[in-house]
């Protein structure tokens, strides 16, 4: 009987100890989400202007994921991707990798390359930051939002949150000028399109 107490004892401590680091972990994630959230509700308050691309560009739709305009003759080229909606934007001049998911490339080791430029700046309200980097063929371009949208809900208490990462190289600086004008029209379902 006395080893029935013991390994009843032994489970009910494990239970315990399980239960300790799952509302830790709910807590740090609420602070997290509400960090996240109280973000979100303030590019919201005030909805973003509203978009200009140049002349002629077109929108293209990325599966209502995420929108943005780009010269003419250019389009969505899907990928298959593991875990996250992925493709290209081929345009006339140069093509664009993008990564729509939760494991999306924050882009922060071009941070370290020589030239690096990064410029911040509002993706359909949500904060957004380009960077630009001279790879001695033109330019390393990319574009980084993240939180972008709720992915999947944990335990209906904390959010999986999706990013976009957008990089590739672009031949001159006429051609990061397009990029960059592309980056600045990205829209996200809810932002006020």
């Amino acid at each position: 009987m006395a080893n029935v107490g013991l390994k009843l004892g032994a489970v009910l401590l494990t239970a315990l100890l399980a239960a300790i680091v799952v509302l830790f972990l709910i807590e740090g994630s609420r602070e997290h989400q509400t960090i996240v959230l109280r973000e979100h509700l303030r590019a919201l308050e005030k909805p973003p202007p509203p978009v200009t691309a140049p002349k002629g560009w077109a929108k293209i739709d990325f599966r209502g994921h995420f929108s943005l305009y780009a010269p003419p003759g250019s389009y969505h080229h899907p990928l298959r991707g593991d875990d996250s909606f992925v493709g290209q934007i081929v345009t006339p001049h140069f093509t664009l990798d993008f990564d729509f998911g939760l494991y999306s490339n924050d882009l922060r080791e071009m941070a370290s390359a020589p030239g690096h430029v990064e410029t911040r700046f509002s993706a359909g309200g949500r904060p957004a930051a380009m960077h630009t980097v001279p790879n001695g063929k033109g330019f390393a371009v990319g574009a980084y939002v993240a939180n972008v949208h709720c992915g999947r809900l944990i335990a209906g208490i904390r959010c999986d949150w999706d990013s976009l990462e957008i990089d590739g190289a672009v031949p001159d600086a006429a051609a990061r000028g397009t990029a960059d004008a592309m980056f600045r029209t990205l829209q996200f379902p809810g932002s006020y399109e």
